[in-house]
């Protein structure tokens, strides 16, 4: 019972081991989202067409073609070329349904396809991009696009408005130059203007597509034309510019160490000396004797006449009560009147 078991855990690790060195097939490949980034090559160069975005919160900035994953659809091929084919209204522009689309870029059938990008970004979100050359298909999709774009009643024919073509080179020196995902323009050439113009682009197209044109590692899938970026295990290192020049490498200056100041001393102020306090002394003339000494004499009293005498033993006179003259002469008034009266006669009070 016990090898069993052994054995048992032995061909599980090693189905574990095998699965691990395994290619993941694209069909395994989680993805939320699928588009195609169609290009053409042209004088040595190689360009990339973009549709510029007609709804939603991105409106105004260009994106390759395609969109979200239906339910139903269990591999990414499917996703792709219904979004390349509604959005690009390709029957209308070059005469291809999406049967002919998907068999176009399936890498099982043609080698119209370059490379499959299989991006997993740092918030675990997946995408899918098929990079396929176009360029038996570029001019009459640039000649048709308008017309059949204001022909279409359907709403998924409408979702791009303007097509532009990007030089691929210009792309990658941009992704280079920039950590940041939105805000970001690119010179391009839109389809039906006579000189070139800045585009922005849209930012969701500019992170998918980062570690590709970056040319950051990658595993390898069952098609060697199948890559799987993994940024959530290889991050996106920070680029400087190209044009930034190094900095100059400065001389190391042998610092000097310079003696540490003497301390400042302070000087305590030296008491002063007393000086002997002299007393005054006088001498024997400055000294006066007692008999020296002069003595102020009393002053005699005046002596009083008898007329004098007589005037200061004169009775004082007693001068009648008077009473004040009030406002209101109460009854008080007239009871002390009375009493007045009776003791110093009739006619004391007038």
């Amino acid at each position: 019972m016990g090898m069993k078991r052994l054995l048992l855990l032995y061909m599980t690790l090693c189905g574990y081991i095998i699965a691990g060195q395994r290619p993941l097939p694209l069909s395994e490949f989680n993805y939320a989202a699928a588009s195609v980034l169609p290009y053409y090559n042209e004088n040595d160069e190689q360009y990339v067409i973009l549709g510029r975005e007609a709804y939603g919160s991105d409106r105004g900035t260009y994106d390759d073609w395609g969109g979200k994953r239906d339910p139903g659809e269990e591999h990414p091929v499917v996703t792709a070329a219904r979004e390349f084919f509604e959005e690009a209204n390709l029957y209308a522009t070059i005469g291809m349904d999406e049967s002919d689309i998907r068999e176009y870029i399936d890498i099982s059938k043609s080698d119209n396809t370059h490379c499959i990008v299989a991006n997993t970004r740092e918030d675990g979100s997946k995408a899918v991009i098929y990079i396929v050359q176009f360029d038996a298909h570029c001019t009459p999709l640039f000649d048709n696009f308008y017309t059949a774009y204001h022909q279409a009643t359907a709403d998924e024919n409408v979702e791009k408005d303007k097509i532009a073509t990007v030089k691929l080179s210009d792309l990658k020196n941009l992704v280079r130059t920039t950590n940041n995902n939105k805000n970001v323009s690119v010179k391009a050439h839109v389809i039906g203007e006579q000189s070139e113009i800045n585009i922005p682009l849209r930012p969701y197209f500019v992170a998918k597509l980062r570690a590709f044109l970056m040319d950051l590692p990658y595993k390898e899938g069952k098609d060697s034309r199948i890559r799987y970026y993994d940024q959530k295990v290889t991050p996106i290192p920070l680029v400087q510019t190209l044009q930034q020049a190094p900095r100059p490498v400065q001389p190391v200056q042998k610092q000097v160490q310079k003696p540490a100041p003497k301390p400042i001393k302070v000087l305590k102020p030296m008491p002063r000396p007393m000086q002997p306090v002299q007393m005054r002394t006088q001498t024997p003339q400055q000294v006066q004797t007692p008999q020296q000494v002069q003595t102020p004499t009393p002053r005699p009293m005046p002596t009083p006449t008898p007329t004098q005498i007589k005037q200061t033993q004169k009775t004082p006179v007693q001068t009648p009560y008077v009473p004040v003259a009030s406002k209101q002469h109460t009854l008080f008034d007239s009871i002390r009147e009375w009493f007045y009266s009776l003791f110093h006669g009739k006619n004391a009070v007038q």
